[in-house]
């Protein structure tokens, strides 16, 4: 096949009952995963639970994200590139903490450093272990007033410094009023497009306008047996690729990123899922 294929570190922790912030537990299903040799590399989920400086500010109902910040380990961003080195596993993109977008949509001017030194730490992440690609959640998708162009320009000031890594934005819901997903990150350079948000809005035909600028498909379907399936979706993971592999003839990244982690699920159907990618493709 002719895209690379990755997969998320923090989902992947279910799959063992770890906990997605135990960075140890991470590194082992890494390595598992690894082994049976049908990926080509990671991606690798910056999280910040690990972040001493203060508690996650990205809520997601699912978790109880300050209750896992007080039990996480901390870790620098050198500490972290440290170790993933030492596995000598490809990691091909990062995902910045998810704190970026809230703080960005944040009228503190301290929020607003501190997302752009998250940003720059995702960066120096990505050189350090040698990744491309940045993925970036750039607005808080409960907010309803924020302006789009204003995190455009904070993006593009860092990507200035930055030349050899692509700084991605992804395709996450929003709330601001007269705007989509991709209303949003037509706008930017890079693009990470996510198949669950595309068949939320129904956008997919909309993304082939920026078919150039995708360098990173999150395939974040539900495992459901041997397969890959999208919720509330016009069309399958398997439509989804056929179009934008073989239609828009895109060669560049792709992601599984499983919706819900992967609780209860065999190595044999992921495996066996994987594949059903990978042989298609």
């Amino acid at each position: 096949m002719k895209n690379s294929l990755s997969f998320s570190t923090s989902p992947l922790t279910r799959i063992s009952n770890g906990k997605y912030y135990d960075l140890e537990s991470t590194f082992k299903v890494m390595e598992k995963l690894w082994i049976f040799s049908v990926i080509h590399g990671f991606e690798f989920q910056h999280l910040a639970e690990w972040d001493g400086m203060s508690p996650p500010r990205d809520n997601d109902p699912r978790y109880d994200r300050y209750g896992a910040w007080k039990k996480s380990d901390k870790y620098t961003t050198e500490e972290i590139a440290e170790k993933i080195n030492l596995l000598r596993i490809p990691i091909l993109s990062i995902h910045g903490n998810r704190d970026i977008g809230v703080l960005l949509c944040s009228d503190k001017k301290v929020d607003i450093k501190r997302a752009e030194r998250l940003i720059i730490d995702a960066i120096n992440l990505a050189k350090k272990v040698s990744a491309k690609i940045c993925v970036f959640h750039l607005w808080d998708t409960n907010n309803e007033n924020f302006d789009p162009l204003y995190q455009k320009e904070i993006i593009n000031k860092i990507a200035n410094n930055f030349h050899r890594i692509q700084l991605s934005v992804e395709n996450i819901p929003t709330q601001l009023t007269d705007f989509t997903p991709f209303e949003l990150v037509k706008m930017h350079n890079w693009v990470t497009l996510d198949l669950r948000w595309a068949g939320l809005y129904d956008e997919l035909k909309k993304f082939s306008t920026l078919k150039d600028k995708i360098v990173n498909v999150h395939i974040r379907g539900e495992l459901v047996e041997t397969e890959w399936r999208l919720k509330e979706s016009p069309f399958t993971v398997y439509e989804a690729l056929d179009i934008i592999i073989n239609k828009w003839n895109y060669k560049g990244l792709l992601t599984f990123e499983p919706e819900g982690g992967l609780y209860g699920a065999s190595w044999e159907n992921l495996i066996a899922a994987i594949e059903s990618i990978r042989y298609r493709y």
